[in-house]
């Protein structure tokens, strides 16, 4: 069975250290689909950390859809847990081997060596990013790529629809992985057929939204306003979110497309809603002085989603 160690001397927390482990052992096949990891007991006597730790990693492992906690039985790696295929071990193990043996004969140390790899792979990495998350807004695109960057411990960038267009005769040589809501999946491989990888990722409303949604009465008037792109592109989405987030069952939802401060100020006073919502697309294009009581809805990437497809986007190992 899998043995997790603890090494105190990190700076990585130790429930990060133990899921890192966890996810390591996945993709290079020492544990497969179906396999137990070792008890929350005998992680805490073998390594010295507390139960609450180990439990927590654990935990944190299943949702992410890694492992499933059986209460009584144990936890097991999940079927979706991916893994490298065979040939790609092989010929990686082969290299390992070759390499090892050139850095014993120069006296270098192997750790000394991952810290220098480690160090040039970060700075090739900032100059030029390899993975993109495109929004509809230029300001979400950026947040959800802060979020992917921290999440998988690479240098992700934000761009919007349109500037990918700016991009499309030469994406391949910018970007090898293209992240983006399922709702625009279809827009992105229309202005960049030949992008590479354009995976699909689950997009939802941030928490503060959720929260400020959840307040809203029962019976309550919710109006939400979109500008014209995010109507045509995003509509159904928004409102699909909205709906889903809302705690009322008799809740009214409006949805309506504006294009201006103006046209926002008159949706508003003819609705007199409880809660007036706007896109973060619209939210960011409108002055100040114009959304006062409007709360701009923010949204956020399912880790569990990134999860899943970061072995396809070439992310062998996540960080975070």
């Amino acid at each position: 069975m899998l043995t997790l160690q603890i090494d105190p001397h990190r700076d990585t927390p130790i429930a990060e250290q133990l899921k890192e482990q966890v996810r390591y052992s996945i993709a290079v096949d020492l544990l497969r689909p179906g396999d137990a990891l070792p008890s929350v007991r005998d992680v805490a006597d073998s390594s010295g950390v507390s139960r609450n730790t180990v439990h927590r990693a654990y935990r944190e492992l299943q949702d992410e859809g890694t492992v499933v906690c059986w209460q009584g039985k144990g936890v097991f790696v999940t079927q979706q847990a991916a893994s490298v295929d065979d040939a790609f071990l092989l010929r990686t193990a082969q290299q390992a081997d070759q390499l090892l043996r050139e850095l014993n004969n120069a006296g270098v140390h192997p750790l000394s060596f991952a810290h220098f790899c480690l160090q040039r792979y970060r700075e090739i990495d900032g100059r030029h990013p390899r993975v993109a998350v495109v929004d509809i807004c230029a300001s979400t695109a950026r947040r959800l790529a802060g979020q992917v960057s921290h999440r998988w411990g690479i240098a992700v960038e934000g761009q919007t629809l349109e500037a990918l267009e700016g991009f499309q005769h030469r994406l391949g040589a910018t970007w090898n992985t293209i992240l983006t809501n399922y709702a625009l999946v279809r827009a992105v491989r229309d202005i960049a057929p030949d992008a590479g990888d354009v995976l699909p990722v689950v997009v939802r409303l941030d928490a503060p939204s959720r929260r400020a949604l959840e307040r809203a009465p029962d019976r309550a008037r919710v109006l939400v306003l979109l500008d014209p792109v995010e109507w045509e592109m995003a509509g159904a989405f928004y409102r699909s979110q909205i709906e889903d987030a809302l705690p009322g069952e008799h809740t009214t939802l409006e949805a309506i497309k504006v294009s201006n401060s103006e046209e926002v100020a008159a949706a508003v006073a003819r609705s007199k809603p409880h809660l007036a919502l706007a896109g973060a697309r619209l939210a960011e294009r409108l002055p100040e002085p114009a959304r006062p009581d409007l709360t701009a809805l923010g949204l956020s990437i399912d880790p569990a989603a990134l999860h899943t497809i970061r072995h396809k986007a070439g992310v062998l190992i996540p960080t975070g």
